[in-house]
């Protein structure tokens, strides 16, 4: 080991000293050629044709110097170099073109970079709930309708699924906030009564939305929960803010509790400021009522907490309407 690090640092410290590198090469390679030449005129080779015969035997002394390079110096490095200082004098002798292309490639490494962001926070960055490695997304095959499911679907699968895993639905919904100053844009989401419970995350403060909360017609009005970040900003953290009124979409709920600072919920793209009952959807979007458009709607996504750990991250649903496989 010891020998392949000591290996390493002289053909590193090669890059940096070529000219005493080129010296010391020539010189070991006159010194063989000059034994060649003294072994041809012990034999009795004439002294011209000593030399001769010896850079004969020898082969071309290019040849040899590329072999020695390779031996002496990290040439992947080297190369690099040398392909990267050809690349700068012929973008020097041409300004315009080097201007293009440097704005085209900053321009798509940029773009890369904003999709690789979005990727990550959609689809490879962990979400920051308990065992988050047990959660998963439904995905419904075929790809045209991708993670979106309607609702008798979710109904029916939350219905037959065992008790191996959870079932939850949630889908993201920019909501009017109604305040004494006017009306205010709130990110929110619509979650079923087993979001929470599946996450897996305590409220900072009083409780989360639970099955209870998620029937047809929201029974003694609804309910919501906010996050730490909104009760801070718009309620400057009043510690009496359960049982307050927010009117989201000219529709009361009530606070019943609030998460924690660094709860996001299974769409890592959104920091929520409210979340609401599901059923309460034909009343926040109301004249649509995307519950009552049943198989024609589209729109919502379903998640599961699996009790038992699977590899795979999404689950694969084959459409059918009689039954959820």
């Amino acid at each position: 080991m010891w020998q392949n690090i000591r290996e390493f640092i002289l053909r590193a410290a090669g890059i940096f000293r070529k000219r005493r590198r080129e010296r010391e090469i020539a010189e070991e390679l006159d010194f063989h050629l000059a034994l060649k030449e003294a072994s041809c005129r012990q034999n009795g080779v004439a002294p011209p044709d000593a030399i001769y015969q010896a850079r004969r035997n020898f082969g071309g002394l290019e040849r040899w110097k590329e072999r020695c390079r390779d031996v002496s110096t990290i040439r992947v490095v080297e190369d690099l170099q040398r392909d990267l200082w050809l690349a700068f004098r012929m973008l020097r002798k041409s300004p315009t073109f080097a201007c293009i292309a440097i704005a085209t490639l900053t321009a798509a490494i940029g773009a890369n970079t904003t999709i690789f962001s979005l990727l990550n926070a959609v689809l490879l960055k962990s979400v920051n709930v308990p065992r988050a490695d047990r959660l998963i997304l439904l995905r419904v095959q075929p790809g045209e309708y991708g993670y979106g499911f309607n609702y008798p679907w979710f109904r029916r699968i939350e219905q037959e699924s065992s008790s191996l895993m959870q079932v939850f639905g949630f889908i993201r919904r920019d909501l009017r906030l109604t305040t004494p100053s006017g009306i205010e844009d709130v990110s929110g989401q619509l979650v079923s009564g087993t979001y929470f419970p599946a996450l897996q995350v305590a409220p900072e403060m009083g409780r989360y939305i639970v099955p209870g909360d998620d029937r047809p017609g929201i029974p003694g009005g609804g309910v919501a929960v906010i996050s730490a970040g909104f009760w801070r900003s718009h309620f400057t953290a009043d510690s009496q803010i359960l049982g307050r009124q927010l009117r989201l979409n000219q529709v009361p709920f009530t606070i019943v509790g609030i998460m924690p600072e660094s709860f996001r919920g299974m769409d890592q793209d959104q920091h929520p400021d409210v979340f609401i009952p599901l059923e309460s959807e034909p009343l926040v979007d109301a004249p649509s009522n995307s519950i009552a458009a049943g198989y024609r709607a589209w729109w919502m996504w379903i998640g599961a907490r699996q009790h038992l750990r699977r590899k795979r991250s999404t689950m694969i649903l084959r459409y059918s309407r009689n039954r959820a496989e």
